[in-house]
């Protein structure tokens, strides 16, 4: 396995060409119902839906961590965007086992002796949790476009969550996907056929998916 911060020690948020693809995605097929998880500092996807938004948006953005969370939220004050305070999935769900099956030329966050630490630290806040139902619940579990994009070891449980509840058709668009975040959720849809319709290997890969 290949540690994220030793590739980007600066850390990261969504790069251009992801970017710019889920902004394409939203104008081009009019998308109105949209959740997106991980606002981190409203830089990177949060910004690709405002650049796309004409005023009649449904937008639900999840940030787990309190700091993060208000200053995304203090940067598109002007926006209809409602911002999440919260976990994205039920806290019993987070994992114990911080170890990971994957390839070597995948990127998994932090070195062995510290990782468990490291990743707890980035959802121990004493906020609400289960919010990525709570958004699919305000648009009537049926979204046009979620983003998943929450701390790397909640990856794939998040995307396991919503593929119980939400209703498709709608476009998945998946950030880190030559990341342990979400390697093993392209292939769980790429096993059951599930139409990959833009990626990219920019940054640690990206993928949108039509889920129908």
């Amino acid at each position: 396995m290949q540690i994220a911060q030793q590739l980007m020690p600066n850390g990261m948020s969504a790069k251009g060409e992801f970017k710019y693809a889920i902004t394409e995605l939203i104008k081009t097929y009019r998308l109105k119902r949209i959740i997106e998880t991980g606002s981190y500092l409203g830089e990177g996807t949060t910004q690709a839906i405002v650049d796309a938004m004409v005023g009649d948006e449904i937008v639900y953005s999840i940030e787990v961590n309190p700091r993060f969370y208000e200053i995304a939220r203090k940067k598109h004050k002007n926006t209809s965007i409602n911002f999440l305070l919260g976990l994205s999935i039920e806290r019993p769900l987070l994992p114990t086992d911080f170890t990971f099956d994957v390839p070597e030329n995948i990127i998994v966050d932090h070195l062995d002796h510290n990782r468990e630490l490291l990743y707890k630290q980035e959802v121990s806040f004493k906020v609400p949790d289960n919010m990525l139902k709570y958004a699919l619940e305000k648009v009537e579990y049926q979204p046009d476009l979620i983003i998943l994009d929450s701390a790397g070891h909640i990856g794939c449980i998040e995307f396991k969550e919503l593929m119980k509840t939400a209703i498709a058709p709608f476009y998945l668009a998946l950030d880190d996907t030559n990341h342990v975040k979400h390697y093993h959720s392209c292939q769980l849809l790429d096993e059951r056929g599930f139409t990959k319709i833009w990626e990219t290997s920019e940054g640690f890969g990206s993928a949108i998916y039509y889920i129908e």
